[in-house]
This record gives structure tokens, C-alpha cells and sequence, in this order.
């Protein structure tokens, strides 16, 4: 099947639907509404908080009125957007396409009140960040002050955040969910453009119930840790152990959460950022074995798609993080 949708002048959505490779049957025409928009809007929560109970938090609405939105847009197409039921949450084959043509919608919409604002020498819109887990910790990653900064502006901005790993975030950079993110990235996408930020140190980490726990500093050596049960986290590409050639991890995970919960198990060692086991080192719940050879320097970059150039809110909370940076 094919879909495309296309926004005119005159506020109009053309959705037409046809079999590939034969003649597209005539389009509908469809005139938004302002309860139009509404449900639209309310169909992307549904979809991106993976369900109804989640969009009801998102959008802080009860359940009921979410179903009569879906339901209303559903009347309005003409077809059905997504199962839901005990099997749990699922868009249909034309959900997903309809998914993907609003997201275009809702970002030509976003884009046109932010040049709106422009016009007005004043910033509007909507600034969507992108920031890997775990960082808040970091003193050396100044968001706060950026936001600081931020907001010491008149503008009428409303941010929306979303933490997550390094290959969720460079999805949602390509598939233009998001305007900017910062992260620990280890690919390098054409379309993207990276810009060095800081360096986050990563320590390798041992709990208290660990048998490295009680060794003396001068015994810490690639050597000593070598045969030691490592937990690595999957979107660092093994570059955590890239400097012991032959070690091989015990455990992948998702992220260093998951990766901090092994290492107190007493069961594992591995690296976290020396900020997010701070709290840990100084309760004696973990130790550091750090050592020249083995600490680590993980790069942080803030990553911006190629291509589309940046609205003023963007190019503006971009220096603000920059100043906060000191970079």
C-alpha cells in the first residue's frame, strides 16, 4: 500500500491509499478542525507512550477521553488505527502510516509557529532534546545552567525532553523527532553532525562483596582484572574492553543502570561514569580500580541533523548550552 499526506495553503490533508504499483485511487480530502488537530495530537501520545495508560499520564487526561479521541479520528478516516484490548496495544498496518504522516504534519505545525515567533522577534515553539540516561549526576555537563541560561529569555518554549541510549536517540535525530541530542555515540551517521562536547571518565567498578574489593591499590593492574566477570553496556561497542585484548563480557546491557545493578551484585566488575557511582563509593558499597591503563575517557557529542537548518529556538538554546559548556 501506499500513503502520503501533503499540507496546503488552505489548511488541507490529501490521504490517499492504493495498492503499490497500480493506479492510487482518488484521495480523500480531509479539512482539519481544531478537534482535529486534537485528536491527532492525542493519536501521536497514544503511540509514542506505547498505549492509552500512558498517553493518559503524558497528556494528563483521563482514559476515557483519549478512546474518544481515537475513536474520533478513527470515524473521521474512515478506518482503524490500532487494536487494543487484553492482547495489549497495537497500531494497524494504516496506523503505522498514519503515524508517520502526522509526525510530518505536527513538525510542519511546530516549524510554522516558530517562524511565526521569529517574525516577532520572539521564540516560540517547541524544543525537543535528546539526552542519554545518567547524566544529571555529571558536574561537568552543565544542562542545568543551559536551561538556566534558557530561561533568563522571554520566550514562550516549551521543552520536551526524552532520555534514552545512544542508538534510540540518533533514530529519533533521523527520523526528525527530535532537534538536538547529547550522548555518548560511538557510530558516526553521514546525516548527522557531531560536535565534541566533553569527556565523561569511566572507572572500572568492583562491589564490596567482590573478592577485588580488599586488594591494595598497587595490586590494581590490566592483569589483575583481565579474568574478572565484566558487565558491559550493548551501545558502547565493546569499547570498554577494546584496551584488554581477549576479554570477553560476561553480561551485555542496555544501559548503566542495568549495569550498576550487576556490579552490586558482587557478581560482576565493570565501568561506570565515575559521577554516577559516586554515591555508591561513598556509602563503601563500591570501590574504583583505577588504574592509567585502564580508566577510560568516554566522548560526549551534541548531534544535530544535517540538512535542516536549525530554527532560531534551537540555534539559540544551542549557544546557551555552548556558554554553559564553556566550549
Amino acid at each position: 500500500m501506499r500513503f502520503w499526506n501533503a499540507l496546503n495553503a488552505g489548511g488541507m490533508l490529501h490521504i490517499r491509499l492504493g495498492a503499490a504499483g497500480k493506479n492510487v485511487q482518488k484521495g480523500v480530502t480531509m479539512r482539519f478542525s481544531d478537534m482535529d488537530l486534537k485528536s491527532i495530537r492525542v493519536f501521536r501520545a497514544v503511540v509514542d507512550n506505547h498505549g492509552f495508560a500512558g498517553a493518559q499520564i503524558a497528556l494528563n487526561i483521563s482514559q476515557p477521553a483519549v478512546s474518544a479521541h481515537i475513536k474520533a479520528l478513527e470515524e473521521r478516516l474512515g478506518f482503524t488505527l490500532c487494536q487494543r484490548g487484553k492482547s495489549g496495544f497495537q497500531l494497524t498496518e494504516k496506523g503505522e502510516r498514519v503515524y508517520d504522516s502526522i509526525k510530518t504534519l505536527l513538525h510542519a505545525v511546530e516549524h510554522c509557529e516558530t517562524a511565526i515567533g521569529e517574525l516577532r522577534h520572539h521564540l516560540t515553539g517547541v524544543l525537543r532534546l535528546g539526552l542519554a540516561a545518567n547524566t544529571i549526576t555529571d558536574r561537568n555537563f552543565s544542562i542545568r545552567e543551559a536551561m538556566e541560561r534558557f530561561n533568563l529569555r522571554d520566550h514562550d518554549v516549551s521543552p520536551n525532553i526524552l532520555i534514552g541510549t545512544p542508538d534510540l536517540l540518533e533514530k529519533e535525530l533521523l527520523n526528525g523527532s527530535l532537534h538536538l541530542a547529547v550522548g555518548n555515540f560511538t557510530s558516526n551517521f553521514d546525516v548527522l553532525r557531531y560536535r565534541k562536547l566533553y569527556d565523561e571518565k569511566n572507572t572500572i567498578y568492583c562491589s564490596a562483596h567482590s573478592p577485588l574489593f580488599t586488594i591494595d591499590d598497587a595490586e590494581i593492574s590490566p592483569t589483575k582484572v583481565r579474568n574478572g566477570n565484566f558487565v558491559t553496556r550493548a551501545y558502547l561497542n565493546q569499547i570498554e574492553l577494546s584496551h584488554l585484548p581477549g576479554t570477553r563480557p560476561c553480561a551485555v546491557v542496555s544501559n548503566m543502570e542495568a549495569q550498576a545493578i550487576l556490579i552490586l551484585s558482587g557478581n560482576y566488575i565493570g565501568y561506570l561514569a565515575d559521577h554516577y557511582a559516586a554515591g555508591w563509593v561513598e556509602t563503601g558499597e563500591l570501590r574504583p580500580l583505577s588504574h592509567p591503563e585502564l580508566d577510560r575517557l568516554i566522548p560526549f557529542h551534541l548531534v544535530t541533523r544535517k540538512g535542516m537548518p536549525p530554527s532560531q529556538v534551537v540555534e539559540v538554546f544551542i549557544a546557551d548550552l555552548c556558554a554553559a559548556m564553556r566550549v
